[in-house]
């Protein structure tokens, strides 16, 4: 696994039992112990942390001068069953996680991925794109388009060398958004209702068809994407 590489993401619930249940139904998440095991991207589902996800960075306590010399605080370091933990912000305020897998970790096989469910994009509301690529660029050695490029928005800066392809955004008041892939966003739309979510409209764009905002039953809020061809 490289510096700077995604590998895992957590969403938050306040019913471990239902949104799990809800999610296997879904998406076919087979969720043990809050654990999801049968997506390419590690993920959980959570009652006790706060909806994120976490960078694989080469030596933590680095990583973490790095984040202080950039402008940044670290809140706290860990030691966890998978390696060294930092919890972070960034130069605006963020939180992000990151932390040195140990190499049983590192080497975990990942499942193949599934035809729905997986973790297919996720973006990230910063505030200002701008400072938000330089601090991630020099952090994590992630690389920008230029503004407006991706074709989204004009502030809009996608990152063209991460493992999972992800993006920068200005506004938006849950972050991160994760992106699960599905064959058929109109179905899938039936489904979440069907099994008691509530579902808004869809929206088009170049890259496909995404439920925006989507929720379970307990309130957890999640996004849909039907990926357009070539994506």
């Amino acid at each position: 696994m490289r510096h700077g590489e995604h590998h895992y993401f957590v969403l938050h619930t306040t019913d471990l039992a239902a949104t799990s249940r809800y999610f296997s139904e879904l998406l076919g998440w087979e969720v043990v112990d809050g654990e999801i095991r049968n997506v390419a991207n590690f993920g959980a589902i959570t009652e006790s942390h706060e909806r994120s996800w976490w960078v694989h960075v080469d030596d933590c306590d680095a990583a973490a001068a790095k984040v202080v010399e950039l402008g940044g605080e670290v809140r706290q370091i860990t030691d966890e069953r998978s390696g060294r933990n930092a919890v972070c912000l960034d130069d605006q305020g963020n939180p992000f996680h990151m932390g040195t897998l140990i190499t049983e970790f590192q080497d975990h096989p990942h499942p193949p991925p599934l035809p729905e469910g997986e973790l297919g994009y996720a973006t990230f509301s910063v505030g200002d794109t701008g400072r938000a690529v330089d601090f991630y660029g020099a952090l994590f050695g992630w690389e920008f388009t230029p503004p407006g490029e991706a074709g989204v928005r004009e502030e809009y800066r996608h990152c063209t060398n991460g493992a999972l392809p992800f993006g920068f955004r200005s506004d938006g008041d849950d972050s991160p958004h994760l992106y699960f892939r599905i064959t058929d966003v109109e179905a899938a739309r039936a489904r979440v209702v069907e099994l008691g979510g509530s579902a808004p409209a869809v929206d088009v764009s170049e890259s496909g068809r995404s439920l925006i905002n989507g929720r379970d039953p307990v309130g957890v809020r999640f996004d849909l994407w039907e990926p357009a061809p070539g994506y």
